[in-house]
């Protein structure tokens, strides 16, 4: 591509069929194509040297490669006749336009002055600008087409505006809660849903309350799941095209329902890649020969990845850890369904010798956040809008635990709007240095799952882990009950190295976490039965405070 003056993207674009592009594209950026994607995101738009990709519209390749390939000054209008010619897509002057604008801002056209540093900053600043202009944009659309098609919508948002301009006008939309899609879920459903081949009903475990269903259409789930697995590194270039094994409750998760749990492989073999192990009701008394048959599936499916509840993967990574069987090489392990513990973590990276890192989702939404190589969490800005929010439902301090609300961008069959999940969320101190998509710290489990120290401080699940996981060894299962306002019970299925040593440690840890006023039991048991949802509870409240579920 000839060195040539870029062009001058702050010019007003009119009359621009005839208006020459003087452009110069960086020559170390990469387009990507992720196969089996739907039109919007369809590729990746790689900068090489920040390590930063984009989002791109097959409209929005089709310019980027045209704009690679000419050699030469040419108009917009040869342009887009171009990507017409040679793609078969037509688009406006504008969008071109528009487009250069963008990647001008995302320093991704040349300019010989720029250091490295300086493409950095640039691109952080700029993106974060377009990213939310671009959530604006879609929502305003989308909560047109919700008053316009949804009869449940047409009311609620009756007496408020479709144009969001700033993100922070989310605070005067209302609120969407569980009960309102229990009790409405008729008048939250598309007019022609029945057009659709695919259409897949789900319901959720029921582990914070009763079951609720929804419904997801077409390549909507496989579409969502892309784009959060490609905000880590470790998936930039991998597909959901990729092997992959499931390992988590019987019990319907979201993902499948399987109470017979010893379903022959083909059957558990979805979509050509996904395989899904067969499970048992209480991990700590997973067969030998389960775990077993578990290795010999894996060595047969060769996946790239698992997909678990390390609740259940725990059990099967003791079995190897112990036995040290010949494994397939995986890229990594994540983790979901419920908070992971830091215990179980160690041991599923001691497992399978690679990287672990926890996915965030709720069936009523899909997939929604991935941790990335920093430990924070981050939400694609083209599928889902993140609040945490406290008890009068604004904004709370950087580094400050609230209630979680899910906005989402791309579902149309029941879409939810500020939807008000069962889960706590952590804000992050501070913005990433180095990405411009929203982040939070982390998950730290369900308001359900709330204790209290005896001055009323709440404590998290997360936090409790964080106190018990410092214990050096000992612990395969646990969970820290409150037995009453200063009494506390751990519960914990110890390992082969438990020890008086690894009791009275623990005891020091509650107590450190709990205060000097808690009175602390520690008492090793045969096992730790799961919720009816077949999920583990860190801790909880043998008797719940509402005043302490109250706080948010």
């Amino acid at each position: 591509m000839p060195e040539s003056r870029p062009i001058d993207v702050n010019s007003e674009p009119d009359d621009l069929l005839s208006r020459p592009v003087l452009f110069s594209l960086r020559s170390n950026i990469l387009l990507h194509e992720l196969p089996g994607l739907g039109s919007e995101g369809h590729f990746l738009l790689i900068d090489l040297v920040t390590g930063q990709h984009f989002g791109l519209s097959n409209e929005q390749a089709a310019i980027v490669r045209t704009l690679q390939i000419l050699q030469e000054s040419v108009s917009f209008k040869d342009v887009s006749e171009a990507c017409r010619q040679k793609f078969g897509i037509t688009v406006s002057c504008f969008t071109i336009h528009s487009l250069l604008k963008d990647l001008d801002d995302l320093a991704l056209i040349n300019r010989k002055e720029f250091s490295r540093e300086q493409i950095v900053a640039k691109q952080l600043k700029n993106r974060r600008a377009i990213l939310e202009r671009r959530q604006c944009d879609h929502l305003s659309s989308l909560l047109q087409w919700m008053k316009d098609s949804l009869e449940f919508y047409k009311h609620k948002l009756a007496d408020h505006t479709s144009r969001i301009s700033e993100l922070k006008e989310l605070l005067d939309l209302p609120v969407t809660t569980r009960e309102d899609v229990r009790q409405n879920l008729h008048k939250l459903l598309p007019a022609g849903l029945n057009r659709y081949s695919n259409i897949n009903w789900r319901s959720t475990s029921g582990t914070t309350s009763e079951r609720m269903q929804t419904v997801h259409v077409g390549d909507y789930l496989e579409e969502v799941t892309q784009r959060v697995l490609h905000l880590n590194p470790c998936f930039e270039i991998e597909t959901l095209g990729s092997p992959m094994c499931v390992l988590t409750t019987p019990v319907c998760s979201g993902l499948e329902c399987h109470m017979d749990m010893n379903v022959p492989y083909e059957r558990r073999l979805r979509y050509g890649r996904a395989l899904f192990l067969n499970s048992v009701m209480n991990p700590v008394h997973f067969p030998e020969e389960k775990l077993e048959q578990i290795i010999e599936e894996m060595q047969k499916h060769q996946p790239r990845y698992l997909y678990c509840n390390a609740s259940y993967a725990a059990a099967l990574a003791t079995y190897i850890v112990r036995k040290q069987p010949e494994l397939p090489r995986l890229k990594t392990v994540l983790t979901s369904y419920d908070v992971t513990s830091k215990i179980h973590k160690r041991l599923l990276m001691q497992a399978f010798s690679c990287p672990s890192f926890e996915i965030y989702g709720l069936t009523e939404v899909s997939q929604a956040a991935m941790e990335c190589e920093d430990g924070k969490m981050y939400v694609p800005h083209d599928t889902h809008i993140f609040e945490i929010l406290d008890r009068d439902r604004r904004p709370v301090r950087p580094g400050e635990v609230g209630r979680l609300y899910v906005t989402s961008l791309r579902k149309y069959s029941v879409p939810l709007l500020r939807y008000q999940t069962t889960d706590l969320a952590r804000a992050a101190s501070e913005p990433s240095t180095t990405r411009a998509e929203f982040c939070f710290q982390r998950i730290e489990g369900r308001i359900n799952d709330l204790i209290s120290k005896p001055d009323g401080q709440f404590l998290t699940p997360r936090m409790v882990d964080d106190a018990v996981s410092r214990c050096e060894s000992g612990i395969g299962w646990y969970s820290l009950v409150q037995k009453s306002e200063n009494s506390y019970r751990l519960y914990l299925v110890p390992t082969l190295e438990y020890s008086t040593r690894s009791e009275t440690q623990l005891s020091d840890l509650l107590a450190e976490l709990l205060g000097p006023e808690a009175r602390i039991s520690v008492e090793p048991v045969k096992e730790i039965r799961p919720g009816s949802s077949g999920k583990f509870r860190l801790c909880y409240q043998e008797e719940p405070q509402d005043s302490l579920h109250n706080q948010f």
